[in-house]
């Protein structure tokens, strides 16, 4: 009897051990996220993964044309405040850039509150990685969503006439 507990202690003690490796190390993040890459499309971000790579990777694949444009931020969510697509507009009156650019390339600019950040787009595992940090995004029907921990940027894909004014 003894016996026994002492093995299913042992068995509880290594799954513990085996999630706190999955889920704190970032060899754990990645052995996970290359074995399930859907992992990328959880709204609770559990599983960040951080690659502080100094430059952007080279010979990365093109991105879809569907997917490259102008993009303009259409919503902004955050547990301390949000931004609505009409207050938004209102700030962009005042020539305040709030927009994505993706070219075909994979290269992104990120123009938003006069912040302009360089991106590379990874469309196989959904992230736009900067030179710090990799951003999950959520692409449907011209809509790209940006998360960056509890924060939510909206894009919407420009219309043709927009990009050309």
């Amino acid at each position: 009897m003894m016996k026994k507990r002492l093995l299913v202690l042992s068995a509880c003690l290594f799954l513990l051990l085996l999630c706190f490796f999955l889920l704190c190390t970032d060899i754990g993040h990645d052995l996970v996220l290359r074995l399930f890459p859907s992992a990328n499309l959880g709204e609770n971000l559990i599983l960040w993964h951080a690659r502080h790579e100094e430059d952007f990777p080279a010979g990365s694949p093109a991105v879809s044309m569907n997917f490259c444009g102008s993009y303009v931020l259409t919503e902004v969510s955050s547990p301390e405040f949000s931004l609505s697509a009409e207050e938004l507009d209102a700030i962009r009156g005042l020539g305040i850039p709030l927009q994505l650019e993706i070219l075909p390339d994979g290269s992104a600019v990120m123009n938003v509150f006069d912040l302009k950040t360089e991106l590379f787009c990874d469309s196989d595992n959904m992230l736009l990685r900067t030179a710090r940090e990799d951003l999950f995004y959520f692409y449907q029907d011209g809509r790209l969503t940006v998360v960056d921990g509890e924060d939510h940027l909206c894009f919407e894909k420009a219309a043709q006439e927009d990009k050309d004014s």
